[in-house]
């Protein structure tokens, strides 16, 4: 809680950040200092993408259940990977879920991808996340087939406490 830890963002290169201070105080730093990379939810949040590039590695900083998360998803190798990162301090980590749900964008409304997985400590590389299959993988063109040609794209993400149970389907 107080051992000095370094901006999230900083890690990816994604940020030239070199803030570096207590855990408890890294939630402001990132309000006031990355603003434009956070987004606030309860639970739930429906995201549509205009112009969706995805030869860019897309990342957020997410305030969701009172707690902070690392979001990020890529395509590599023309598979789509989508990863929840929980920061907290080592020994205080609680498990949580999130369920990732893909949507098509026109005719293909009704039609998607849910996904659920474990949200991975911070502390743990992305591309051993990867590897272990530890995230949602996707081969892109199933991506491509439901943006239909258009470069948007929709997704919802929940977050919440995993209570054991790792119910695969939202009711």
């Amino acid at each position: 809680l107080y051992r000095p830890r370094k901006c999230p963002l900083s890690k990816f290169a994604l940020s030239a950040c070199d803030w570096n201070d207590a855990y408890f105080k890294m939630k402001e730093h990132i309000e006031s200092e990355h603003k434009d990379k956070v987004t606030c939810f309860t639970s739930e949040k429906k995201v549509h993408m205009k112009h969706f590039d995805y030869s860019k590695k897309c990342s957020r900083i997410l305030f969701a259940c009172n707690e902070i998360f690392y979001q990020q998803f890529e395509v590599k190798d023309e598979i789509f990977y989508f990863v929840v990162q929980h920061l907290v301090p080592g020994n205080s980590r609680k498990k949580y879920l999130y369920n990732l749900s893909i949507n098509g964008v026109t005719q293909k409304k009704n039609q998607g991808m849910n996904f659920v997985s474990k949200a991975q400590s911070f502390d743990v590389d992305l591309d051993q996340i990867y590897m272990a299959g530890e995230c949602p993988m996707i081969h892109f063109n199933m991506i491509k087939n439901l943006m239909e040609g258009k470069d948007i794209f929709e997704f919802t993400i929940e977050i919440s406490k995993d209570d054991g149970k790792n119910k695969q389907t939202k009711s």
